[in-house]
């Protein structure tokens, strides 16, 4: 987070309350890290706001050395604020960067648990001005025998969105059928006749008489 110094410093304090109270929850580790431009080697009446603030969510201050050194003052304006009943075990460290007036800070929480998530990787049809013409070429050559095949209406249609040429252009997951209907605006338009379905064109030749 990021106070600017030049506003109102109530409205800041709300703002952050009202983003607390949307997103705390007993189960939720939260950290705050950031620009604060509030000196908390100095007892102001806005550090005393912010500290009390931050105190009613368990997340209090874990930087208790300058983050801001130059010719004239030394101050921690840059923080990060963890729940210290959560994470027991923690260093933090300055890092001087060289570049700026602020150095950066280093934190390693040691005991953090992290959930493993699982990795769904989704295959999706290139659709555009060039896929679409070539998709209802294919169209005209497909096999549709194995679509007339069944009598339940559901079965029909995740034939029909099964066959090669379907398949190539949607998603390669299992066919439902709320995600092959974006198929029906191109098939509707074709009006082709089933019996072209099943032959390659021929060279036609023309007899003269």
């Amino acid at each position: 987070m990021y106070y600017v110094f030049y506003q109102k410093f109530f409205i800041y304090v709300s703002s952050l309350e009202s983003i607390l109270n949307q997103l705390y929850t007993d189960s939720i580790n939260i950290i705050i890290c950031g620009d604060i431009n509030i000196n908390y080697l100095d007892n102001t009446n806005n550090k005393i706001q912010l500290y009390s603030l931050l105190a009613s969510y368990d997340l209090y201050t874990t930087v208790g050395f300058p983050t801001r050194i130059n010719n004239c003052s030394h101050t921690v304006i840059d923080n990060i604020f963890i729940h210290k009943s959560k994470n027991t075990n923690f260093t933090i460290n300055p890092l001087p960067n060289g570049l700026l007036d602020h150095d950066a800070q280093i934190m390693i929480l040691h005991n953090i648990k992290t959930k493993n998530l699982k990795v769904h990787h989704y295959n999706k049809g290139l659709i555009n001005e060039f896929t679409i013409p070539e998709f209802k070429l294919n169209l005209i050559y497909e096999s549709w025998e194995e679509n007339f095949t069944e009598d339940i209406v559901d079965s029909i249609f995740n034939s029909f969105v099964g066959t090669p040429t379907c398949h190539s252009i949607s998603n390669s997951n299992p066919v439902s059928t709320q995600s092959s209907l974006s198929l029906f605006p191109i098939l509707l338009s074709l009006q082709i006749p089933v019996s072209a379905h099943n032959s390659k064109p021929s060279a036609v030749s023309h007899h003269s008489t």
